[in-house]
C-alpha cells in the first residue's frame, strides 16, 4: 500500500498515512466533538468515505448537528452519500448481541464502497461507551485483529473511550495500547501519547486518579444524586440516594413502580411528574417534598431539587436531582409547631400575669415614693431637730457646770452626785445629737463623687487620730490603697469610725490593725483586720442598725450609730459593708467600691 499522508484535522495528530489505528480517551461530550468534527470535515473536504458510529453521551443526530455548523454545505456531502452517522445498535450490536465477525466484514463492505464511488479512502470512528466492563477481554481481541485489517488497507480508523465508562483495568488498558497512539486532554489541551505500554500506563493512572477523586466526591456526598441521560437510562445513583430510598434502583423503570404522593397535598405522583423526569423536559424543581413508600412498607420524607443538564448548545441531554432525607425534619417542624402553640398559650397567661405585675410595680412605686418622701421628711427632721436641741443643750450644761463651780461642797453629797449625773447625762445627749445630726447629713449634705486617692484620705486619718493611736499604743499597717471616685470626707469619715472602733473594742494586748485591698472584677474590696475582743456570729448583722449596742456604756463609750454611718455611706458609693469575726479572736470589716470606669 502507498505510503499517502492525508490531513486528519486534528492540530495535535497533522498528517497521518493510512493504515492508521488510532484511539482517544475522552471526559465529556464536548471532548468528543472537540476531536470527531474537525476529523470527519478533513476526511470529507479530501475526497474520503466517511463512517461515524455514535453512542451516549452523542447522538447520531447531534453529530450530524455539529457538522453542520462546522460544515455550511454538510447537507450537500449527506446527500452525496459520502457520511453515513449510524448509532452504535445499528452497526456494533444488532438484536442485543455483538459479533465480533460480522462488524469486521460490514467495515471491509464500507472499503469496497468507498472504492466504487470513487473515493480516495474510508475514515471511520466508533464510540465505545456501549462495551460493558464485562465484555472488554473480547472487545480487545476484536481491535487486534481491525487493527491488522486496517494496516492493510486504505482506511483511517478513531475509536473514543470514555475514562468514566470503566475502572482502569488491565481489560481496559489492553484494548487500548491496540492502538498505534492516542489522543488525551491534560489541563484542557489535547496532547498526542506514543503506544509506549509505560506512557499509556501512567496516564491512565492519573486519569483513574482524577476519576477516583470525583467518585469519591460523589461517594460522600451528604445527600442522594440521581443522574439520567436523555433516554430517561440512569448513569448514577450515589450510595446516600440507595440509603434513602431503602434499597438500590437500577432503572427508572424500577423506581416508577414506587408508591409516592406530594406531601403538601397528598396527591398521587404519576411517572410524567417525577422531578427527574420534569427535568428531561426542560422544568427545573427546587425544593419539592415528595412522601414515598419504601419496599420495606415503611414511608419516608424526600426534599428533591431536580434541574436539566444541557451541552454546550444548551440541548437537554440529562437531568439530575439532589435528595434529601427530610422525616427527622418533619418531626422537628411538628415538635416546633407544638412548642409555638405552647409559647402562644404561655403569652397569653404571660400578658394576664403583666397586666396584674404592672398594677403591682404601681403599687410599688407609689409606696417608694411615699417611703422617699417619708426619708427625706424623717432626715430633715432629724438634721433640724438635732440642730434645734443644740442651743437648750448647752444651756443645761453650761449652767451645771456653773453650779458644779459655785457650789460644789457647799451642798450635801447628794446634790454633788446629781450635779455630776446632769452633767454627764448632758454629755451623752450631745454625744448622741452630734452622730445623729451626722447620720442625717449624709444624704443632705453629701459632696458630688470625685477622683480620690484613698491612701492620702487614710494618712489624713491617722493624722486626726495620731493621740488617740499613741494613747493606745497601736500598731497600724496597711498595703497600698487604690484610686476610687467618692466623697472624700465620707470615706474621711468611714475610716475614722471603723479604726476607732478597732483601737476601743480592744482585748488585753496592744491593738495591732491592717488594712488590704484586693482587687474584683468591677469592684475594689477593702479590708481592716483588728485583734480586739470580736463579734459573736449572732450580732455580726445587728451591729449596723442605728442605736445598737453591745455593751454598757461603764464598758464602752458611744451611741451605737457609727456602724450605722458606715454603712449608709457604703450604700451611697455602690458598695456593701459586712463583718467577719469569732469572739474573742478579733474581727475583720470589710467593704467594696466600685472602680473608676
Amino acid at each position: 500500500m502507498e505510503d499517502v499522508v492525508r490531513y486528519s484535522g486534528i492540530d495535535v495528530t497533522g498528517n497521518i498515512p493510512w493504515g492508521t489505528h488510532f484511539c482517544q480517551l475522552y471526559q465529556t461530550r464536548e471532548d468528543l466533538i472537540d476531536i470527531l468534527v474537525p476529523y470527519f470535515k478533513a476526511g470529507l473536504e479530501n475526497n474520503e468515505f466517511c463512517i461515524w458510529i455514535t453512542s451516549p453521551p452523542l447522538s447520531a443526530e447531534d453529530a450530524r448537528e455539529e457538522l453542520r455548523k462546522a460544515l455550511p454545505n454538510y447537507g450537500d456531502f449527506e446527500t452525496e452519500g459520502q457520511i453515513e452517522i449510524k448509532p452504535y445498535n445499528e452497526w456494533y450490536v444488532k438484536n442485543g448481541v455483538f459479533d465480533p465477525g460480522k462488524v469486521k466484514r460490514s467495515w471491509m463492505e464500507k472499503l469496497d464502497k468507498a472504492s466504487n464511488y470513487g473515493y480516495d479512502g474510508l475514515r471511520i470512528s466508533g464510540n465505545t461507551s456501549w462495551v460493558r466492563e464485562e465484555d472488554l477481554t473480547s472487545f480487545v481481541d476484536y481491535e487486534e485483529e481491525m487493527g491488522k485489517i486496517i494496516g492493510n488497507y486504505k482506511i483511517i480508523a478513531l475509536c473514543s473511550y470514555s475514562l468514566y465508562n470503566y475502572y482502569i483495568s488491565h481489560e481496559f488498558i489492553d484494548t487500548v495500547i491496540k492502538h498505534q497512539f492516542f489522543l488525551i486532554k491534560s489541563r484542557g489541551d489535547w496532547s498526542l501519547l506514543e503506544n509506549r505500554q509505560e506512557k499509556m500506563e501512567e496516564a491512565l493512572k492519573k486519569a483513574d486518579k482524577h476519576r477516583g477523586r470525583l467518585q469519591t466526591v460523589i461517594d460522600n456526598l451528604p445527600v442522594g444524586l440521581w443522574i439520567i441521560d436523555e433516554n430517561g437510562e440512569i448513569v448514577l445513583v450515589n450510595d446516600i440516594a440507595t440509603q434513602i430510598f431503602g434499597a438500590e434502583v437500577h432503572s427508572l423503570a424500577e423506581y416508577k413502580t414506587f408508591k409516592r404522593w406530594w406531601a403538601d397535598t397528598g396527591e398521587e405522583i404519576p411517572p410524567e411528574e417525577l422531578p427527574l423526569i420534569q427535568a428531561l423536559n426542560g422544568k427545573s424543581l427546587k425544593e419539592v417534598v415528595v412522601e414515598i413508600e419504601k419496599p420495606d412498607g415503611t414511608h419516608g420524607t424526600h426534599l428533591i431539587s431536580a434541574v436539566p443538564i444541557k451541552d454546550s448548545n444548551t440541548k437537554i441531554i440529562g437531568s439530575i436531582a439532589i435528595v434529601q432525607d427530610i422525616a427527622e425534619l418533619k418531626k422537628s417542624e411538628k415538635y416546633m409547631q407544638e412548642l409555638l402553640e405552647k409559647e402562644h398559650r404561655l403569652r397569653e397567661k404571660l400578658q394576664i400575669s403583666n397586666l396584674e405585675l404592672n398594677r403591682t410595680k404601681n403599687i410599688l412605686e407609689e409606696t417608694v415614693r411615699k417611703l422617699e418622701n417619708s426619708n427625706a421628711d424623717l432626715e430633715q427632721f432629724a438634721y433640724v431637730a438635732s440642730h434645734d436641741l443644740q442651743e437648750p443643750l448647752r444651756m443645761v450644761s453650761s449652767f451645771t457646770q456653773l453650779l458644779e463651780k459655785r457650789y460644789k461642797g457647799q451642798l450635801d453629797e447628794d446634790a454633788d452626785e446629781y450635779i455630776d449625773f446632769i452633767i454627764d447625762g448632758a454629755q451623752r445627749m450631745k454625744d448622741l445629737i452630734d452622730d445623729l445630726l451626722a447620720f442625717s447629713r449624709l444624704n443632705t449634705k453629701a459632696e458630688e463623687f470625685k477622683e480620690t486617692n484613698l491612701e492620702t484620705v487614710l494618712n489624713d486619718v491617722l493624722t486626726m487620730l495620731n493621740s488617740f493611736i499613741e494613747e493606745n499604743d497601736v500598731l497600724i499597717t496597711h498595703n497600698t490603697l487604690p484610686m476610687v471616685m467618692a466623697d472624700p470626707t465620707q470615706i474621711s469619715q468611714l475610716f475614722q469610725n471603723l479604726l476607732s472602733n478597732a483601737i476601743k473594742f480592744r482585748g488585753n494586748r496592744s491593738p495591732k490593725i491592717h488594712l488590704d485591698t484586693e482587687e474584683l472584677e468591677d469592684d475594689w474590696k477593702i479590708s481592716i483586720s483588728d485583734n480586739g475582743i470580736g463579734i459573736s456570729p449572732l450580732n455580726q448583722k445587728r451591729i449596723f442598725n442605728v442605736f445598737t449596742r453591745l455593751h454598757t456604756r461603764q464598758e464602752y463609750e458611744g451611741t451605737g450609730i457609727g456602724l450605722s454611718i458606715c454603712k449608709k455611706i457604703v450604700q451611697r458609693h455602690g458598695g456593701r459593708i459586712w463583718v467577719e469575726s469569732e469572739k474573742g479572736k478579733g474581727s475583720t470589716f470589710y467593704f467594696t467600691i466600685p472602680k473608676i470606669k
